[in-house]
């Protein structure tokens, strides 16, 4: 099994929009179908206009991964991991961290700086990765809900 990384094309990406959809999906028990399907649409949208940069994980001619990232600068210039997801069918293969080199490679063209990026405090096994990928935890992003009034 042959996997290739490659940026992914307004075209390709338009081929294989379902299963990005799909993907996108797995990442939370909160998406459902047309909330996964309006954010393919923004993420095609963005490679169009070239505001995104995605990694494409191929086997084949079937998209199994991919990492959305785009530039921002705050104090540097890093490119910012939106999504980073392989399909559960490919997982634990290394197919992840050869996003994040994939990645981190487009970054050092654009001459940035480095990558960031959110996690879940909740999702473990992806705060593993990424400190397992040389990550480290910069900031803690914390919230506090209002209690509604009767």
């Amino acid at each position: 099994m042959e996997i290739r990384f490659e940026l992914l094309t307004y075209e390709k990406g338009i081929e294989n929009e379902h299963n990005i959809a799909q993907m996108m999906q797995a990442l939370s028990d909160e998406y459902d179908v047309k909330f996964c399907m309006n954010k393919t649409k923004d993420l095609l949208s963005f490679i169009e206009d070239g505001s995104a940069i995605i990694g494409a994980a191929f086997c084949g001619d079937t998209l199994i991964g991919y990492a959305w990232g785009y530039l921002r600068k705050v104090k540097v210039l890093r490119m910012h991991i939106t999504q980073l997801v392989v399909h559960e069918k490919y997982r634990s293969m290394g197919i992840g961290k050869c996003l994040l080199d994939f990645m981190q490679v487009e970054c050092e063209k654009r001459g940035c700086a480095g990558l960031e990026l959110n996690v879940a405090g909740g999702n473990i096994a992806a705060q593993k990765f990424y400190l397992n990928n040389n990550f480290v935890c910069e900031s803690m992003f914390m919230s506090r809900e209002l209690k509604k009034e009767s």
